[in-house]
């Protein structure tokens, strides 16, 4: 991704190994028996009239049944391979899709894994299971959530743009469910969407707005392709910033690319989540309130190569915050990028960068607070 992030452990993961369980043992039954379909201590809570889990994994069972020994033996498969969410990136491994298989049987497991993810990861009763298997380990998605911020910071990592979704505070009673990426889409990886090596914390625009389904590993296009496994931190993705001196009088001097346009991984990126154009967008529109903020200390350069330092030297002070301040990311770049500029187009663009406007004086403040409601002495 654009910065590095870690996993978080979780109790969580009881769930999936509840569904492999399922998996695993629907293939050679031809009677839905619960004592072998399911560990011993999750039967009461499948039996909870409560749930819809009775109801979901005998909907699946039934579809099992009328498969063929070839298509079972391909479903255990395709359990495994909805696993390997870093080798399906990478390109490692072949996708086992639903081609084989009958739409009802897909609906089944896409209604399945639906329910696992919204109802079964904040069930009370698996939830206990969970704590007694693994000990109280960020037990709920809130949780889990709250956990991923503190090591990785409140910026999304897939855009830079946005901070993670906003939440009410730990005081409240009410909590809202988190926005979480299932990488590989759980309509078309329906057996990973209680994986936790496929759901990451990430902000609304690109969960809701952008990525939707899309499916970083296939493009309906053209077909299979590479895509960044988002805690492989071995190498990250990134953008290129240049000014077009042609293009000001349009929608913007600054034309963003993929660090590497040739490489799928970068293109997978740009496919699933805009990212190219929606980082334009925030470039063209904010490059001058950006550039603004930092102009006194450009400023006090006597010549323009101390002006072009002072760029570099506050690039390298706001990469230090990227996690933790929207768009500093992006601030970097534009600033390191103005300063391997000609030395004209940098003169040139820090003279339009008009200062502040001067400030209110108190009284205009104190003015403005009464119209607000706000009282004081």
């Amino acid at each position: 991704m654009l910065f590095k992030i870690n996993q978080v452990d979780t109790n969580m993961v009881y769930l999936n190994e509840v569904l492999k369980h399922f998996i695993e043992n629907s293939v050679s039954l031809s009677k839905y028996q619960k004592t072998a379909l399911f560990p011993v201590e999750f039967i009461p809570v499948h039996d909870n009239e409560k749930n819809a889990l009775d109801k979901k994994f005998k909907a699946v069972f039934e579809q099992v049944k009328k498969l063929d020994q070839t298509q079972k033996k391909q479903l255990k498969r395709m359990y495994v391979n909805q696993q390997r969410t870093k080798r399906l990136c990478q390109d490692n491994t072949p996708i086992v899709d639903f081609s084989a298989y009958p739409e009802s049987l897909k609906e089944k497991l896409k209604s399945l894994g639906e329910y696992l993810y919204t109802s079964g990861l904040k069930n009370a009763e698996i939830k206990q299971l969970a704590i007694d298997k693994y000990g109280d380990n960020n037990s709920t998605l809130y949780e889990h959530w709250l956990e991923f911020k503190k090591i990785n910071g409140v910026v999304c990592c897939f855009c830079g743009i946005e901070d993670y979704e906003e939440q009410l505070p730990n005081t409240s009673k009410t909590k809202w469910r988190p926005a979480y990426d299932h990488y590989l889409p759980k309509e078309k990886y329906p057996l990973a969407a209680v994986n936790f090596n496929n759901l990451i914390p990430c902000c609304y625009q690109c969960n809701s707005k952008a990525k939707g389904a899309f499916d970083p590993c296939y493009c309906e296009k053209s077909g299979r392709k590479k895509a960044k496994y988002p805690f492989d931190n071995s190498t990250l993705l990134g953008l290129k910033f240049k000014f077009a001196k042609e293009k000001i009088t349009g929608d913007g001097p600054w034309v963003v690319s993929l660090k590497d346009e040739t490489d799928e991984s970068h293109q997978s990126w740009d496919r699933v989540y805009k990212i190219k154009e929606r980082v334009a967008s925030r470039l063209n529109s904010n490059y001058i309130s950006w550039l603004r903020r930092h102009r006194s200390d450009v400023d006090k350069a006597p010549d323009i190569a101390g002006k072009k330092a002072a760029l570099r030297n506050k690039a390298a002070e706001l990469i230090t915050e990227v996690r933790q301040q929207r768009e500093y990311i992006h601030q970097a770049n534009l600033l390191v990028t103005l300063s391997n500029e000609s030395d004209g187009i940098v003169e040139s663009i820090l003279q339009t960068i008009q200062p502040e406007p001067d400030p209110l004086t108190k009284q205009d403040g104190h003015r403005l607070l009464k119209e607000h409601g706000f009282s004081f002495t």
